[in-house]
């Protein structure tokens, strides 16, 4: 049986992937972290912190299960 499963069925790159497009997307502005002046305020970063850190868990889930090597191809 081949131990090998193309790249784009990898859910650490998928999962990797979004992080990576989160992050930019707060470092271009597209999203904003800033709602207000009183605690309301912190409610956007904390939502988009969250994001970033379930992300980085599904990465991380995601090599530790994984149970083949990639294929470039």
């Amino acid at each position: 049986m081949d131990n090998t499963k193309p790249w784009f069925a990898s859910q650490t790159i998928w999962a990797s992937l979004l992080q990576m497009g989160v992050g930019v997307a707060v470092g271009l502005g597209m999203i904003n972290a800033v709602a207000g002046t009183t605690i309301v305020a912190e409610g956007p970063g904390l939502v988009i912190g969250l994001i970033n850190a379930g992300l980085g868990a599904w990465s991380l889930y995601g090599r530790v299960r994984a149970s083949k090597t990639l294929t470039t191809v």
